[in-house]
C-alpha cells in the first residue's frame, strides 16, 4: 500500500475517465461536422473542383474539447459512412507538437494514417506531403483532426511572434455556436467578408 495513493479515488477516477458525458455543445459540434461532411460528399458527387474545408474548435484548456471531438470521430469511424465511390470514409487523428516544422508534421500525419515512416527517413517535405495525400486517398480518409493546435509549429510561431511584434493582426468575426449554420451559408454563397472564429465559451 502506498501512503500517497488513495485506492478509492483511483478506482473512481479511472471509471469516470473511461466514460463520455456529452454536453449540449456536442450537438452543435456534430451539426457543424455533418454540414461540412455533407457539402464535401455533395461536391464529390458533382465532380466539381475539389475544395477543402476546415472546422476550428477553440476554448479554454481542460474544457473537454478533445474528448468531445474524439467521441464524435470515434462514432464516425465506427459508422458505415460511404463516399460516392462506395469506399468507407474515415478520419485520422494527429497530436501536434511544438517541435519540428512542416516536414515533421507530415511524418506525424503519415503515422496517424498508419504509414510507417522513420524519423530519419530521407524524403523531402514535398515527397512526405505527397505521401500523405496518397495514403489518405488509399484509406478513404477524408479528414485529419489535429489536436493540441495551440502548440502549432515552431516556424508558424515565429511568424505569429513577428506579426504580434509589428501589430499585424487578422480581421475576423467572432460568432457563437448557434450562428455556425448562418456563417456556413455566407461562406458557401461567397458573402463572408472575414474569417469566422467560434466562441466555444458561449456553448
Amino acid at each position: 500500500m502506498n501512503e500517497f495513493v488513495i485506492p478509492e479515488i483511483v478506482a473512481l477516477s479511472g471509471g469516470l475517465a473511461a466514460r463520455h458525458y456529452p454536453l449540449g455543445r456536442a450537438r452543435i459540434l456534430q451539426n457543424s461536422f455533418s454540414q461540412l461532411l455533407s457539402r464535401h460528399i455533395g461536391g464529390l458527387q458533382s465532380g466539381a473542383r475539389f475544395e477543402t474545408g476546415a472546422l476550428l474548435v477553440t476554448g479554454p484548456s481542460g474544457a473537454g474539447k478533445s474528448k468531445e471531438i474524439g467521441d464524435l470521430l470515434g462514432r464516425f469511424n465506427a459508422s458505415d459512412t460511404r463516399l460516392p465511390s462506395g469506399e468507407k470514409a474515415s478520419f485520422a487523428c494527429c497530436v501536434l507538437s511544438s517541435k519540428g516544422g512542416w516536414k515533421d508534421l507530415g511524418k506525424h500525419t503519415l503515422r496517424a494514417l498508419g504509414y510507417p515512416i522513420h524519423d530519419k527517413a530521407r524524403r523531402t517535405q514535398t515527397e512526405i506531403w505527397n505521401l500523405v495525400v496518397d495514403q489518405a486517398k488509399r484509406k478513404g480518409c477524408i479528414g485529419i483532426h489535429y489536436d493540441e493546435a495551440q502548440h502549432g509549429i515552431a516556424e508558424t510561431q515565429r511568424v505569429i511572434d513577428f506579426a504580434a511584434h509589428h501589430g499585424v493582426a487578422a480581421t475576423y468575426e467572432m460568432i457563437t455556436p448557434e450562428q455556425i449554420g448562418e456563417a456556413c451559408e455566407k461562406v458557401v454563397n461567397k458573402q463572408a467578408r472575414y474569417r469566422y472564429v467560434i466562441d466555444m465559451t458561449q456553448a
